[in-house]
């Protein structure tokens, strides 16, 4: 696990290694999640295949995640353990 502060770190990161999977939150201090995965897939065309799990607060999480391709999902607050295993499971697939 990598964990970045903001969009920007995050595509710095995402683009320095192919991550098996990436847990984003939607409002991300510089721009948002959506414009990371953008960002992130206009430079690397292999991320289409990464798996996206959301985490998020914002109302229309859902809508965007849909958009996105996002495997799962979840409002805040979350549980931990469900959070894992949303992330295990779309490492598997």
């Amino acid at each position: 696990m990598v964990p970045a502060m903001d969009g920007a770190q995050a595509l710095r990161t995402a683009l320095a290694r192919k991550p098996a999977a990436v847990v984003l939150d939607l409002g991300l201090p510089d721009f948002d999640g959506a414009e990371f995965v953008a960002r992130w897939r206009e430079r690397r065309p292999d991320a289409g295949d990464v798996p996206i799990v959301i985490v998020s607060a914002r109302p229309d999480r859902r809508e965007v995640g849909g958009l996105l391709g996002a495997r799962r999902v979840f409002g805040k607050p979350f549980e931990v353990d469900e959070l894992v295993g949303a992330v295990e499971q779309a490492t598997l697939n």
